[in-house]
């Protein structure tokens, strides 16, 4: 969680107030404009959005996996990670919404999976 809360302040995510032994974090309110809510926390959006959107099996509500999605699109080299530290959750969620995708037939794995492979848009 403190690495997490160290990468989000040093996206200007957030902001740190230390107050003796404690740190309290605020939201930075130009992040939240920047973000408008369109990929649930990624700085300036994702650019070229997924195309035609996703439809039959990923629900248009799941901002999560749409960001996830839009990531991949936009880089195929990423990491889970990366895409974990861009969105602002867990590397075990981050595979969660992996697995949604490529259960529908999304995404799917090309290459090694720790180095070298890189994510293929399916549909």
């Amino acid at each position: 969680m403190a690495k997490l809360l160290r990468n989000l302040t040093e996206l200007e995510a957030l902001t740190a107030e230390q107050n003796g032994r404690w740190t309290t974090y605020h939201i930075n309110t130009d992040f939240k404009e920047l973000s408008n809510g369109v990929s649930n926390g990624v700085p300036n959006g994702v650019p070229n959005g997924v195309s035609n959107g996703v439809s039959n099996g990923v629900s248009n509500s799941d901002s999560t996996t749409m960001a996830v999605l839009e990531l991949i699109q936009n880089n195929p080299y990423i990491s889970r990670k990366e895409i974990a530290i861009n969105i602002g959750i867990a590397i075990k969620t981050v595979q969660k919404h992996i697995n949604k995708l490529k259960y529908h037939g999304f995404i799917r794995r090309n290459g090694p999976a720790t180095r070298g492979g890189y994510w293929e848009i399916t549909n």
